[in-house]
């Protein structure tokens, strides 16, 4: 049997990521408000990159069938952090 850690590590690193940004965003001044924009940029291109190379080639499930792992799976994930890392990017500007 497999660990079922891969299958949902790139949510947990997104979740923890975005506990760090808010706390974070609360007790930084406006002027230091830009690390928040790093780390958010950096915990979504970990994100895709953990979906990535944690990738197996056959699709497995977890946690009683609630979890499935598999390329395509995979793939949105990693593709949705990089969307979300591009939006973020283009709109610099109005944050």
């Amino acid at each position: 049997m497999t660990s079922a850690l891969p299958a949902v590590l790139p949510e947990i690193v997104l979740l923890s990521s975005a506990c760090a940004v808010l706390l974070l965003d609360v007790f930084l001044p406006p002027s230091r408000r830009h690390w928040c924009y790093w780390l958010a940029q950096a915990a979504l291109l970990s994100g895709a990159a953990i979906a990535v190379f944690t990738a197996g080639l056959e699709p497995l499930r977890h946690f009683g069938g609630l979890v499935v792992d598999d390329l395509v799976g995979r793939f949105l994930k990693s593709v949705a952090c990089l969307a979300v890392a591009a939006m973020l990017f283009y709109s610099r500007g109005y944050l």
